[in-house]
């Protein structure tokens, strides 16, 4: 992501999108996580709203070894241990980072190491050439006057166009291929 005047970067995220989408999605984990945790230990939901989950956010740091104690009181039993509650956490977090990715990547268009831009109309990004793209160099051999760059698919050898500016080629049988048994 590289910055760009205004704030922006240069794939259409801010710092306060960043930021925002990052709360969401590690509220969101902490609160799922203990919904998938309680529902493996219990086979129940945990009755917990939002604003639970970010008075348990806020403990977890210091209560990591008991997740169940940052949450309170009011679930004494509907927690499971450690192990499972933190695996569920970061089973929630990968699949929400995940859909995060997933909606960014869909959502801008762009390919990871270009920025989609347009000159005079024509859009700078690089790519291969197809065979449409080779059309105008594609001939069915030797051309007096046109150099050789190479071969399309097995057989269409590839000349650059002859450039009025510049001098003809002096002797046309220099461009006739040569077969291994000519002198």
């Amino acid at each position: 992501m590289s910055a760009v005047p205004g704030g922006a970067s240069s794939d259409g995220l801010d710092l306060e999108t960043v930021l925002l989408c990052s709360a969401a999605v590690g509220l969101g984990s902490v609160w799922g996580g203990a919904q998938v945790a309680a529902r493996l230990a219990t086979g129940r939901w945990l009755d917990a709203g939002a604003g639970d989950a970010f008075t348990a956010l806020v403990r977890l740091p210091s209560s990591g070894e008991s997740p169940a104690s940052a949450w309170g009181p009011e679930w004494p039993g509907a927690l499971p241990g450690p192990t499972l509650y933190w695996g569920a956490t970061l089973a929630v977090a990968a699949a929400a980072i995940t859909v995060v990715v997933a909606l960014h990547r869909l959502l801008t268009h762009q390919r990871v190491g270009t920025d989609k831009r347009h000159r005079l109309g024509v859009d700078t990004r690089s790519r291969l050439a197809r065979r449409q793209d080779l059309k105008p160099l594609i001939v069915r051999g030797p051309v007096a006057g046109r150099l050789i760059l190479g071969k399309v698919g097995s057989s269409l050898p590839v000349h650059l166009p002859e450039d009025p500016g510049h001098r003809r080629c002096p002797d046309p049988a220099l461009l006739r291929p040569r077969l291994p048994d000519e002198p």
